[in-house]
């Protein structure tokens, strides 16, 4: 049985002094069958040019625009996004230890 996709949500909004970091830490999981999806809340930084280096860099990471709508709209909209059968939520500040995606689907 193939390992389940795991949609990873994160909010973004002039996050560019941690983004990479924490994209970095979901690409470097052991549980590989993962998608992460950026969705950026109009960021004057350089947040959006940065999360879309990444993703042209790395086929599992997406960005998307939902502009001046908060945290909590930017979030349902990487839901509709989202194509894995789980969903973690992360915010654009925090890094995942190695394991925790196996660990959280083995739950």
């Amino acid at each position: 049985m193939p390992a389940p996709l795991v949609s990873i949500v994160i909010p973004c909004f002039n996050a560019s002094s941690t983004l990479a970091e924490t994209i970095q830490s979901c690409l470097e999981q052991d549980h590989a069958e993962i998608e992460i999806i950026v969705v950026d809340d109009h960021s004057t930084d350089q947040s959006t040019e940065e999360v879309t280096a990444l993703a042209q860099s790395d086929a599992r990471v997406h960005v998307y625009s939902n502009p001046g709508k908060g945290q909590s709209a930017a979030r349902n909209h990487g839901l509709t996004r989202a194509k894995g059968e789980f969903v973690k939520f992360l915010d654009a500040d925090d890094c995942l230890s190695l394991d925790v995606i196996r660990e959280q689907v083995s739950c």
